[in-house]
């Protein structure tokens, strides 16, 4: 099955640097960046060349921390987002080679959020749809 990749203008969130990471009291892991965020509800893992660095079931699992996440991340920016329509996957190329992917995962539930500076806002729906706002 082949994914398309939308059409998604990106620009508002290209370039810019991961400020901040942390793990609400509930669900969300959020990343800061200097003008926006990712607010990520859904599975999700870095990765590099070599294979994946840390991924969602290693921090539930107790393994991993988002202290250590933030290790991986903080200061990179951001060179590239691809966005997949079919079920909303979104793949965050940082620098260093790394790659931030999420994959939404629910029916119900919205899976992730991306925003910047300008009212810029796109969000993956239950079930896999996504919006921009």
């Amino acid at each position: 099955m082949k994914k398309h990749v939308s059409q998604i203008d990106f620009r508002p969130v290209i370039g810019q640097a991961i400020t901040r990471v942390q793990k609400d009291k509930h669900t969300a892991f959020i990343i800061e960046l200097e003008a926006g965020a990712i607010i990520i509800e859904c599975s999700w893992r870095l990765v590099n060349e070599q294979g994946i660095l840390i991924g969602y079931r290693d921090i539930i699992g107790g393994q991993y921390t988002y202290e250590q996440v933030a290790n991986f991340i903080k200061g990179k920016r951001i060179l590239n987002i691809v966005h997949t329509e079919q079920w909303s996957d979104l793949a965050i190329q940082l620098e260093h080679g790394r790659t931030l992917q999420l994959w939404h995962d629910s029916a119900l539930y919205e899976g992730w959020q991306l925003s910047a500076a300008g009212g810029f806002l796109v969000v993956s729906l239950r079930g896999g749809a996504y919006d921009e706002f």
